[in-house]
C-alpha cells in the first residue's frame, strides 16, 4: 500500500513526500519584512529535525538579503515545540535587553503562540514594538490577537499531488 506524507521534515524510508519549497517561503517572509523596515531579526525554534532545518533556511535567507541577526542572543531554542516560545521567548528577550529584534521569526505557529504570550506578558505590542511571524498558518492562528504573520504551508494545494502519487501506486 502507497503511503505519502503531506508536510515539511525528513519522510521515513519508502513514504513518499509532499512538501512546500521551504526556501522560497523564506525568500518571500524575509522579503516582506524588509519591506516593512525590519532590518534585525531573531529566530525562535525548537530543537527538531524540521525546525533546525528551517534554522538554516532561514540563515541562508538572510544572508541573501545582506541582513543578519539583531543581536548574537537573538536566536533561542527550546527543548520542544510546546514550551518552546514560552520559555526561548523568555530566554531571547532577556539576553538581547533592551535592544530586542524589530521582528522574531518563529519556526512554528505553536512557537509564536508562546512567544505572542511571553511579549503580551511583557508589555510589548505587537506589531506596533515587535513583529512575530510563524510557519503553518494554523487555524488556531486565528484565536491569537494577533494572529502571528504567517508563512503558509500550502496543505489544500500538496493535497491533490499526494492523491495523484498514491494514484499512481506510489
Amino acid at each position: 500500500m502507497p503511503i505519502v506524507r503531506i508536510g515539511s521534515g525528513q519522510a521515513e524510508a519508502g513514504v513518499h513526500q509532499v512538501a512546500p519549497d521551504e526556501r522560497q517561503g523564506f525568500d518571500l517572509l524575509i522579503r516582506h519584512l524588509t519591506k516593512e523596515g525590519h532590518r534585525n531579526l531573531g529566530f525562535l525554534g525548537a530543537e527538531v529535525a524540521s525546525h533546525l532545518t528551517r534554522l538554516t533556511i532561514f540563515r541562508t535567507a538572510l544572508k541573501a538579503a545582506g541582513l543578519h541577526l539583531a543581536h548574537p542572543h537573538a536566536l533561542s531554542f527550546g527543548l520542544d515545540v510546546m514550551t518552546t516560545g514560552l520559555q526561548g521567548g523568555e530566554r531571547l528577550l532577556a539576553q538581547c535587553g533592551d535592544k530586542p529584534p524589530s521582528a522574531i521569526v518563529c519556526s512554528s505557529d505553536t512557537v509564536a503562540f508562546g512567544l505572542l504570550r511571553v511579549l503580551a506578558m511583557s508589555g510589548m505590542r505587537v506589531p506596533d514594538h515587535i513583529s512575530v511571524t510563524g510557519f503553518d498558518d494554523l487555524v488556531m492562528s486565528q484565536l491569537t490577537t494577533p494572529p502571528p504573520t504567517p508563512l503558509r504551508q500550502p496543505i489544500p494545494e500538496m493535497i491533490p499531488l499526494a492523491l495523484k502519487l498514491i494514484g499512481e501506486g506510489k
